[in-house]
């Protein structure tokens, strides 16, 4: 999904956001630099479309993908909007796949990048970026808030994986130690408000 298999001076931008609706939506682009293709003479219609063709290949619903082409790269953009999670772990490009499943309340990501291999003589802009709906419980990349960012580099293997609520923080269900520890302090009030008004009527 993250097309890092291909060596070379790639351009690579994942920006997913995981609702509490357990759907996907954002934006991933794979492009190659059109420099790259001329050095290794490849020409790039063709690199464009066998990037379309892995990404729409059993395309879940709610994905679609487009050619793109700037100044400095060639490629495909997809968009993502509603994609259940179970759908999204079809998704393949390049032998690469990006999973998300559910476990209980919350949500596990995981993928590798393994770029050990490809010369680092290379240059690659690749950023992955997922945002979850509630807290991050645990990443392996720099946290900020909901959102966990991994910029994968050359000569080296990135483990992508992280786990985070499937709910907002405001909505999460109440652990039930503190729904006993606020019964047993209503308990306690009660029982000090029945002594004290006990020696009340005493007096």
């Amino acid at each position: 999904m993250l097309a890092v298999a291909l060596a070379g001076c790639v351009r690579a931008e994942v920006d997913l956001t995981v609702t509490e609706e357990r759907t996907v939506e954002g934006t991933i682009l794979l492009a190659w630099h059109t420099d790259f293709l001329e050095r290794i003479e490849r020409d790039p219609a063709e690199a464009q479309q066998e990037i379309l063709d892995d990404l729409t290949d059993d395309a879940p619903d709610g994905m679609a993908c487009q050619p793109f082409e700037d100044a400095e790269a060639i490629g495909v953009t997809c968009t993502l909007d509603g994609v259940h999670l179970e759908d999204v772990n079809q998704v393949e490009a390049f032998d690469q796949r990006l999973t998300l499943v559910e476990a209980g309340d919350d949500v596990v990501l995981s993928a590798v990048i393994d770029l050990d291999e490809v010369p680092v003589d290379e240059t690659m802009e690749a950023i992955v970026r997922v945002t979850f709906p509630g807290r991050v419980i645990d990443a392996s990349g720099p946290i900020d808030g909901q959102t966990v960012t991994w910029e994968p580099e050359l000569g080296q293997r990135t483990e992508l994986k992280a786990t985070a609520r499937l709910l907002p923080d405001a909505r999460e269900p109440i652990p039930a130690w503190v729904g006993a520890v606020i019964f047993a302090v209503v308990v306690l009030v009660v029982v000090l408000a029945g002594a004290e008004w006990t020696q009340v009527r005493r007096r």
